[in-house]
């Protein structure tokens, strides 16, 4: 791979060197970040990186500096350009402080006056010409200067070139003058690379395979076509209720791996982890048997299931009990309106109404004039889907 950018970049050797004027132009600036109140970020519209609609701007790079502004205090405001090469002709102008390349890669060496921060998301995609020369645009934006002539015949140099993979990284840039914010951004991103939102929101855009931390489930399988020694009492207390025992099962083995006697965070107990006041309401405590710690999760998840009664698809029903179950159905109302609100289906969870759910952490959705319930900083987004996975692992055994 490195190969074959190697010898694009040789291709680019003495256009390149025609454009020491455009760095010449970047190192006479002094707009420091640090000398204005707010930062002026340079972007254009993407389906993935910037999405505009009469409802909201969002996108993997909005959702990314939201997050990064509200938690670190640093304001920033969006300037939106016709295209990539509009986004630098400005960034050169002085009329913007932070622009995203949202393609290049580690081999090529970038000795100008910019600073790249660390990547906000990896990609691994094919390397056709396309890519390649998405790769040198972000690594050498002076090339969105060049007249196109020249480009389309070096474009179409690459079109022989074998199908191989390359890692594609998107990265910020700014002046050389805003090393201080660089460093407060890139301890951000470090910090969280592999969070649960921002893992979530990178799986969200672009299919980004979540990290082991939360993809890996060590599920339980059936021995001698048992799952636990609790079995009959899960499929009793499902009979009642025309439900499958397995699911059931799914949320006990995830919230308590079937302890009868475990005590989680805020108080949790039990083998379906009641808080002390739902534990109230539905009369187990600590010290109740697995008969009625079972029989209470049950009558709970039924319940959430029959408030959801308005959605249509039967899975999506199921995610929306095992969210409830996890955040509280206040909080799933909270956002599926925001769903409505945003252009969502609210009748869908998948990237739909689980979007809105991440984004409850934020301030820009849970001060909403539309959420009740302020706002839920909890995992219900991937909760739901983790326990619908291990239903449907012992469903196919």
């Amino acid at each position: 791979m490195n190969n074959i950018l190697y010898s694009f970049i040789l291709l680019l050797a003495s256009t390149l060197s025609c454009q020491q004027a455009s760095k010449s132009a970047v190192q006479k600036q002094d707009r420091s970040i640090a000398k204005i109140d707010t930062v002026l970020f340079l972007a254009s519209e993407d389906s993935c990186f910037l999405r505009i609609t009469n409802k909201d701007t969002t996108g993997f790079a909005i959702d990314f500096l939201n997050r990064f502004s509200e938690e670190s205090g640093v304001p920033y405001r969006l300037v939106i350009c016709e295209n990539q090469s509009a986004v630098y002709q400005k960034f050169l102008a002085g009329e913007g402080n932070l622009f995203l390349d949202p393609s290049m890669h580690d081999s090529l060496v970038i000795v100008d006056n910019r600073l790249t921060s660390y990547p906000i998301v990896s990609r691994t995609l094919k390397a056709n010409s396309k890519a390649l020369a998405d790769v040198m645009f972000g690594s050498y934006p002076e090339l969105q200067t060049m007249p196109r002539t020249p480009w389309k015949r070096m474009e179409s140099s690459l079109s022989g070139i074998k199908e191989t993979h390359l890692l594609v990284q998107s990265k910020f840039r700014m002046l050389a003058s805003d090393s201080l914010f660089l460093n407060q951004l890139n301890a951000y991103i470090r910090n969280v690379e592999f969070r649960a939102d921002i893992a979530f929101l990178k799986n969200y855009y672009f299919g980004v395979s979540l990290p082991i931390n939360m993809k890996r489930y060590l599920i339980l399988r059936f021995r001698n076509g048992a799952l636990s020694p609790y079995d009959n009492l899960f499929k009793a207390a499902a009979e009642k209720y025309n439900w499958d025992w397995k699911l059931l099962a799914a949320v006990s083995f995830k919230e308590s791996r079937f302890n009868p006697t475990a005590v989680g965070g805020g108080g949790a107990f039990g083998m379906m982890q009641f808080m002390p006041s739902i534990g109230r309401k539905y009369g187990v405590t600590i010290h109740s048997t697995p008969q009625q710690q079972i029989n209470a999760g049950m009558k709970l998840l039924y319940n959430a299931y029959a408030s959801w009664s308005q959605i249509p698809s039967k899975e999506q029903r199921i995610k929306f009990t095992l969210a409830s179950y996890n955040a509280g159905k206040a909080h799933i109302d909270d956002a599926q309106r925001l769903a409505e609100k945003y252009g969502l289906n609210p009748l869908v969870w998948d990237g739909n109404v689980q979007l809105m759910v991440n984004n409850l952490s934020m301030a820009k959705y849970h001060t909403d004039e539309v959420v009740r319930f302020g706002a839920y900083h909890g995992h219900a987004h991937r909760y739901a889907n983790l326990v619908y996975q291990i239903y449907l692992s012992w469903s196919v055994r």
